[in-house]
């Protein structure tokens, strides 16, 4: 039987902004974005980077690769998008690069499944 391991990696994100880096476990992992403005259409992007430096930079990309991105269309609705892998990284962390719309905000969850 899996045994997931489960939490977000960047809460209440209303700026673009880097995440702090955590620590992954396992091979499977997917990550979620997900947001909503409080009044009409907005958007972002949210990159999420891997790195298997033991001690990777926090405040630069140097350390860092980009495995994914995720793209919001973001209403008074919430609306998310997600993306899996399948590779035994040390660390990850979530970056928002782009933000708009009325008091925007984004969150990022990941899910690790060891088998």
């Amino acid at each position: 039987m899996p045994e997931n391991q489960a939490g977000l990696i960047l809460t209440a994100a209303t700026t673009t902004t880097r995440g702090k880096a955590y620590q992954l476990h396992g091979s499977k992992h997917s990550f979620m974005g997900y947001g909503t403005t409080t009044a009409g259409a907005g958007a972002a992007t949210i990159i999420i980077e891997v790195s298997n430096v033991d001690a990777p930079a926090a405040s630069t990309d140097v350390d860092w690769k980009t495995v994914g991105t995720i793209t919001l269309v973001l209403g008074t609705t919430q609306t998310n998008d997600a993306f899996v892998i399948d590779a035994p990284y040390k660390w990850c962390r979530a970056q928002v690069t782009a933000i708009s719309g009325t008091d925007a905000s984004v969150n990022v969850a990941k899910c690790v499944s060891s088998y």
